[in-house]
């Protein structure tokens, strides 16, 4: 689907701005960012949820869809 291993740094750019808005950088955001950052293509909030699914097992589609608006 477009995946490929994200660099740290293009990781850490929206956790530095999750955090200046008072947000905590969660497991679950963490990996979503990084998914984020992996994607070549502008995904659906499905696409996301089944990419962070393969490597987090915790994580909701309502969740995920939660995070993303935020």
């Amino acid at each position: 689907m477009g995946t490929e291993e994200p660099h740290p740094k293009s990781v850490e750019a929206p956790l530095g701005a999750l955090r200046a808005h008072g947000l905590r950088a969660t497991p679950q955001r963490v990996a979503i960012c990084a998914v984020l950052a992996g994607m070549e293509i502008h995904p659906t909030a499905y696409d996301v949820y089944d990419a962070v699914r393969r490597e987090r097992s915790d994580i909701s589609l309502a969740r995920c869809t939660r995070r993303l608006r935020r």
